[in-house]
């Protein structure tokens, strides 16, 4: 996967290291939510609230309801479902590009 890029450019590994990268991503992002607590993404969601309503688009569309945020449950089954997702998408990009060489 170090491979996918060099100085000559791309090959085709690239594929795969992008794959890699996104798996990954997607993998962190359900590690976050599965180790941090309920009021982070409390406190996370209502900062975004905040600098939105400072901006002058914001005085076009109102706020109706107060976002909350996601149970413990929830956040849980998101940081699972994230988690397992990005577990499958990085092994399957690190076997397919580790091996394709011996079959190309």
């Amino acid at each position: 996967l170090i491979n996918g890029y060099n100085p000559f450019g791309m090959n085709n590994l690239s594929v795969w290291a992008w794959m890699f990268l996104f798996g990954h991503l997607i993998w962190a992002t359900g590690f976050m939510f599965l180790i941090s607590w309920r009021g982070y993404w409390q406190e996370l969601i209502e900062t975004l609230v905040w600098a939105h309503e400072r901006t002058p688009l914001a005085n076009l569309i109102r706020w109706r309801d107060k976002p909350v945020a996601l149970s413990i449950v929830q956040a849980r089954l998101v940081g699972l479902a994230h988690f397992s997702v990005g577990y499958i998408l990085t092994y399957a990009a690190f076997v397919i590009a580790s091996t394709s060489g011996k079959f190309a």
